[in-house]
């Protein structure tokens, strides 16, 4: 698991799944997780996933990584 410093946030769940793999939307940034049934939000940056994290909504992290690939889940803020 890739260890994320320096955040106002961390996961709370973290999901195995790939962003590739979930069903697309109208929204090109709304993907839909088949087997949770939940809708999940690319982010771009830390505010957004700070938005996000805050309405309890599963975000896909884009901006970590250089490989293209990215974290899934929910995140919660640090205390």
């Amino acid at each position: 698991m890739m260890q994320i410093v320096n955040c106002t946030w961390k996961f709370k769940f973290q999901c195995p799944r790939l962003w590739i793999g979930l069903h697309e939307t109208s929204d090109p940034n709304v993907r839909t997780c088949e087997s949770c049934l939940e809708r999940v939000y690319l982010c771009k940056d830390e505010d957004e996933v700070t938005r996000r994290s805050s309405q309890g909504q599963c975000v896909a992290l884009g901006f970590l990584r250089d490989d293209g690939t990215m974290l899934l889940g929910k995140v919660m803020p640090v205390t």
